[in-house]
């Protein structure tokens, strides 16, 4: 299979701190995910070429798994990604999210992605049980900022409904911005000392982003409070209805609190400087945080990612380890969506017609590699990382909301 000397480059450049056998292991089984596309140690374990038998062989990719000094020293292979990917000078708009990593939810993953033209970049994630997310803030952000190379461009922490005052406060002490969604039921405080509900602000929410000042988001303004900006913007809605197997509309609790989240206008809030960041900006770049939802998809999706989500693996340290092993090949795979993308390959892979790409830079990459038909020279891959577009002042406002 293609891509093996691109994986055994980086894994040489990352793992100069493991020892020979264990790096030459991670190569094996990081060869087998490749070839398998499935992140569980069984099928990885089927999928290494040796001469042994399945037995031995995914005996090898559960003693990886459990080795705790890979595991230590995860780190550094995100540093080395992040380093590769990370802009100099700019914007750096890195999105921040959580999601259920087995089918019983008794473990989590929150994850860090850098903001690009399609799919967001995974820069560092991290496993945990089930409740303790918050606990757990403080420890990611640091681990982050350790991560990022010293040479970087602003970064803005973009986040959901789920990150509250707390975290706000964690991302200032880092010295980066942050912009993050209120729900209604928030509260905001006035510089004049008027409290108000974020629900005050449907009402008057209109197509257009509107910037409502800057205010104490808390019920009362005390030091402890976070100050921020409040912007506001109303969306068009886009008609779609999540159906039954039957074509009829759902009625059950569950999609109408969706539908009705979705009809909601968006809250924000924001610590970039007014003076430097318009209504507009700030939406926009708040726009980018669905594509984190579209990473997680590559990795626990069946049909089109790594069916992480059929993991029977239940220990933290394991889950971490197999999350770096999904990390290194997604690098290889995007960067090869990338390249294909650049040199117009995906044309030949799309059954369509369309002159806009409509496969992910992910899937592509998967097929790029199956196939026996391109040719991957690794000087190319090195200048297509190179000409990659980031989220910039300049084109920021072709993106549609």
């Amino acid at each position: 299979m293609q891509g093996k000397g691109l994986l055994h480059k980086f894994i040489k450049e990352a793992a100069t701190e493991l020892h020979k056998k264990t790096r030459d292991s991670l190569m094996v089984i990081c060869e087998g995910l490749l070839k398998s596309n499935k992140l569980n140690v069984t099928a990885i374990g089927r999928a290494i070429e040796s001469k042994t038998t399945d037995k031995y062989n995914i005996k090898r990719a559960d003693r990886l798994i459990s080795n705790s000094l890979l595991e230590e020293n995860k780190n550094h292979f995100y540093e080395i990604l992040a380093k590769k990917i990370v802009p100099k000078t700019g914007w750096c708009p890195i999105l921040v999210d959580t999601s259920c990593l087995t089918a019983d939810s008794k473990f989590q993953i929150i994850r860090a992605s850098l903001a690009l033209d399609g799919r967001a970049f995974t820069l560092f994630e991290m496993s945990y049980k089930n409740g303790t997310l918050r606990k757990m803030w403080e420890v990611f952000l640091e681990t982050l900022n350790q991560i990022l190379p010293t040479e970087k461009g602003r970064v803005i922490i973009i986040t959901d409904a789920g990150f509250h005052n707390k975290w706000f406060q964690l991302v200032r002490k880092q010295k980066w911005d942050f912009i993050g969604r209120v729900r209604q039921d928030k509260n905001y405080t006035t510089s004049k000392g008027k409290t108000f509900s974020c629900k005050s602000l449907h009402e008057i929410a209109m197509f257009k982003p509107t910037h409502h000042g800057s205010v104490f988001l808390s019920k009362q303004s005390h030091h402890k409070a976070v100050i921020c900006d409040l912007y506001s913007v109303k969306k068009k809605s886009k008609r779609r209805k999540m159906k039954t197997k039957l074509g009829k509309i759902k009625q059950g609790s569950y999609s109408k609190t969706i539908a009705k989240g979705q009809r909601e206008p968006w809250i924000l809030a924001s610590s970039l400087p007014k003076s430097s960041f318009n209504p507009e900006q700030v939406v926009r770049l708040y726009s980018f945080r669905m594509q984190i939802e579209q990473s997680f998809r590559d990795m626990k999706n069946s049909k089109y990612g790594f069916s992480f989500k059929n993991t029977l693996t239940r220990s933290v340290r394991r889950l971490n380890v197999l999350l770096l092993i999904a990390a290194i090949v997604n690098f290889i795979i995007w960067s090869v969506g990338v390249l294909a993308e650049q040199k117009n390959w995906h044309f030949k892979c799309q059954s369509n017609t369309s002159k806009k790409r409509t496969l992910s830079l992910f899937y592509l990459g998967t097929i790029i590699l199956k196939s026996k038909y391109f040719d991957i020279k690794m000087s190319e891959i090195k200048v297509a990382m190179e000409n990659i577009t980031f989220p910039s002042k300049e084109n920021i406002m072709e993106r549609q909301l």
